[in-house]
């Protein structure tokens, strides 16, 4: 293997020649000619392309890759200003949002009591004086339909105990053919708070 070496040294030197011991083929020379160290470093430089050749994907590839991450990051932080925008949004939306009182909150669901003839669901609205005539008033809506309309309802004060609201809206009366609308904005509804419940106590007129 001595007199492969050196041959291969004389090529990479330059084409100087190296002497080989005897015996070893090619009559014993020992000289690598000019055509034999041509091939050898025309092999030695195809392999040098093929591995730099290789190197080249992988450079390419991390460019993709860091592009690729840059682009999902700015749509991330694209999707995170929207949701941070809407989340702003929807706080705004229910800090404006009015709350409702007990009191009006019981007004408005006895007026739905009412409107859908529910005598058990108005008499447990009403307060024990005020439960006779609240079902008496129900009783002469039994002939016609009633549906509520744009009902909405707001406290108008106090007086004494009580607490007064007043709505906004209508009952909407159908018999066969014939329509008509009750107006809520005329009545004063008087609310007190019995135990843990607000129950209606009279309306005026």
């Amino acid at each position: 293997m001595m007199w492969l070496w050196e041959r291969l040294l004389g090529c990479v030197g330059g084409g100087q020649e190296w002497g080989r011991p005897a015996g070893h083929g090619n009559g014993g020379s020992g000289v690598l000619t000019d055509g034999a160290c041509g091939v050898w470093r025309a092999g030695r430089k195809k392999r040098y392309l093929r591995k730099s050749a290789v190197q080249l994907p992988k450079v390419s590839t991390l460019v993709a890759d860091i592009a690729r991450l840059y682009i999902q990051n700015e749509a991330n932080m694209r999707r995170s200003v929207l949701l941070f925008a809407l989340l702003l949004v929807l706080l705004s939306l229910s800090a404006c949002t009015e709350q409702k009182s007990p009191a009006v909150q019981a007004v408005e669901a006895y007026q739905m009591a009412f409107a859908n003839k529910d005598a058990d669901e108005l008499a447990q609205l009403s307060c024990a004086a005020w439960e006779a005539q609240a079902l008496l008033e129900m009783d002469s809506f039994q002939a016609v339909g009633t549906q509520l309309e744009a009902v909405a309802c707001t406290e108008a004060g106090t007086t004494g105990d009580a607490v007064l609201v007043t709505c906004e809206g209508s009952i909407n009366l159908t018999y066969g053919d014939e329509k008509r609308s009750f107006d809520l904005a005329g009545r004063t509804y008087t609310v007190v708070e019995e135990g843990s419940n607000w129950l209606v106590c009279g309306a005026q007129p």
